[in-house]
């Protein structure tokens, strides 16, 4: 688990890790009560092999509640925002990027493991309903932004995978997207604002674009090809561009022409993306084997603004709510933990894991959760 002894050095100012969220039981929120907000942290460890230890701590390290043990590997965690966001588009946005600062009546993770999606209530510190999965092996989860639905990445042993779409008011899976054989999906992602979702294919260096609507063996609404071992995508919170990362380049997609307008050069292997909420900055993770990079892009110009090594296989970014700081997860064994930066990429702290991390999110929860 995290070395608790360090959490109140480096996390008196956190805001967010693996996700940076705020959650809301209303349309709105009056600005007072994001002061009555506190922060959980959510850390998903493999303490024993094919299970996963779910510790909740408040800010200080302490428990705060159970800690569940999920009876498989999770692979990967996305929290539910809300489902009743209305016309409120600018909120959508926040909720697409994990930022809103709002109260939530029932916050909510999605869980991803092995055959199973499950959903792990913060009001009660509880594992709460869960979803058979179709493929053999779960691999990434995204949520739309208003909080229906949950796309999940699926592979099989032998034949290709696909995506399980999961109603997450019923809790049940309602579609399954078939994918090609060559595809091997990774990385997976919802367009803010839409019922649209992007799938990274690996194995033949495609980007994929599905709809919530979609059913078994129904054909892409449009694909991106030529982004050769396709692993991570992000779009940025307006919708505007997505960032495909390739072998060795990152793609600059624009959404409304559905074409690249720009490709970022430079790179050993981008596997994590994450940008701010004003769309000026994306933050990119490296991978150079025994150290990885936090690179800074200015997304006006698209040039590189700075380069901190951090430490390996940064396998997860996250960026504050105000756009002020950057976390970056990583599991190489020299260099396990999280980095903490400020906006320009400036490492500030360092904070250690003794366990192999999962994923880890901080979450907003009414304090009296």
């Amino acid at each position: 688990m995290p070395n608790r002894k360090t959490w109140p050095h480096v996390l008196v100012t956190l805001i967010g890790l693996v996700m940076v969220v705020g959650l809301n039981g209303s349309c709105s929120v009056a600005p007072g009560n994001v002061g009555k907000l506190i922060q959980r942290i959510i850390s998903v460890v493999s303490p024993e092999p094919g299970d996963s230890t779910i510790l909740i701590e408040d800010l200080s390290g302490e428990e705060v509640g159970g800690t569940p043990t999920v009876k498989e590997h999770t692979q990967d965690a996305a929290v539910v925002p809300p489902q009743d966001v209305g016309t409120n588009s600018r909120l959508r946005v926040e909720l697409a990027a994990d930022a809103a600062q709002a109260v939530a009546e029932d916050p909510r993770v999605i869980l991803i493991g092995g055959t199973t999606a499950r959903i792990l209530n913060l009001g009660t510190n509880t594992l709460g309903a869960q979803v058979q999965l179709t493929g053999r092996f779960a691999q990434r989860v995204a949520v739309s932004a208003d909080g229906s639905f949950a796309a999940v990445t699926v592979g099989q042993l032998n034949g290709p995978g696909g995506v399980d779409l999961i109603n997450l008011t019923s809790m049940t899976r309602t579609a399954t997207i078939g994918l090609p054989r060559a595809c091997d999906a990774r990385g997976i992602a919802f367009i803010p604002g839409t019922d649209d979702f992007a799938v990274a294919c690996t194995g033949d260096g495609t980007v994929r674009f599905y709809s919530l609507n979609g059913g078994r063996g129904s054909e892409p609404i449009r694909e991106l090809t030529g982004c050769e071992g396709a692993l991570a995508v992000e779009f940025t919170a307006d919708g505007q561009r997505g960032l495909f990362s390739c072998t060795d380049n990152v793609l600059v997609y624009d959404v409304l022409s559905n074409s690249v307008v720009r490709t970022i050069e430079g790179f050993d292997q981008v596997i994590s993306i994450a940008t701010t909420m004003d769309a000026t900055r994306a933050y990119l993770g490296n991978d150079r084997g025994d150290v990885g990079d936090l690179i800074v892009v200015d997304l006006s110009t698209y040039d590189i603004v700075r380069t901190t090594e951090v430490g390996g296989f940064p396998a997860t970014i996250a960026v504050g709510p105000d756009d002020q700081e950057v976390y970056v997860m990583g599991n190489h064994v020299q260099g396990r933990g999280v980095a903490v930066a400020d906006r320009q990429g400036v490492l500030q702290g360092f904070v250690p894991s003794e366990e192999f991390l999962i994923t880890f999110l901080i979450v907003r929860v009414p304090a009296s959760t």
